[in-house]
């Protein structure tokens, strides 16, 4: 089963199928982009201010260069500045683009940050509009000029709920896959008071540690939790399982 947003989860699915998995979807987020105010539009006619640009996930990637395009720029407003992508996933949606990124590991991002840039610096950092504050925070009390640049929304969507509740149910789930926190909580969310039992029918595959985390704090066990986090490292998680 995979829980993430239905707009990525093609690309998901056909890996899963490839190695004779049969793959049932429950998109238990989607995502939408924001609209853009004048601050905004400021700040990507204005990229070259920025000695780092930093990308917490691949939809954020997506939702930047598709704003930098409306406003008429192109991959050389990026020229100026370090570009760092928060874990691999993020890195590869750079590579579309033709861009290399410096790729961070998401559990020591903060950390390698705080080493490469300077007090004074200024950095822009692209985010949803829910997200974590640890980064931004880190690094102000760095001394560095931090900027928000918030593209994008994750929402709950409810499309698929009953065949996520009635796939459970009946107990046809050898895995569910979780590729985010987010998919974690609403999944959740979505089964309501018998979450816990329902999916303590099914092993839980996690894409990497946070995600695991966030299902461990909620109550569940995961079975995996892939070394490599992409949807790639998680397949072949599954597999080594089986």
């Amino acid at each position: 089963m995979v829980t993430r947003a239905r707009s990525q989860a093609s690309a998901f699915r056909e890996k899963l199928a490839a190695q004779g998995a049969n793959v049932v979807e429950a998109a238990a987020i989607k995502t939408s982009p924001l609209e853009l105010f004048e601050e905004d539009k400021r700040i990507i006619n204005n990229t070259k201010q920025y000695q780092c640009i930093v990308f917490t996930s691949g939809e954020g990637v997506r939702y930047f260069f598709d704003a930098l395009y409306k406003e008429g720029k192109d991959t050389r407003a990026l020229g100026n500045s370090k570009v760092a992508a928060i874990g691999c996933a993020t890195a590869c949606e750079f590579h579309k683009y033709g861009i290399v990124p410096v790729d961070y590991k998401a559990e020591s991002a903060v950390e390698a940050l705080e080493e490469e840039l300077n007090a004074g610096d200024s950095v822009l950092l692209i985010q949803p509009k829910v997200a974590r504050d640890v980064i931004p925070r880190c690094l102000r009390h760095r001394d560095m000029d931090v900027d928000i640049l918030r593209l994008y929304e994750t929402t709950q969507d409810t499309s698929q709920q009953e065949a996520l509740v009635t796939a459970l149910t009946e107990g046809t789930v050898d895995y569910i896959t979780f590729t985010s926190s987010s998919t974690v909580t609403n999944t959740i969310q979505l089964l309501g008071d018998d979450a816990l039992a329902l999916l303590g029918k099914t092993k839980i595959a996690c894409i990497g540690p946070i995600t695991a985390a966030t299902a461990m704090s909620a109550g569940l066990k995961p079975a995996i939790i892939s070394d490599v986090y992409t949807t790639d490292g998680l397949v072949n998680a599954i597999v080594k399982d089986i």
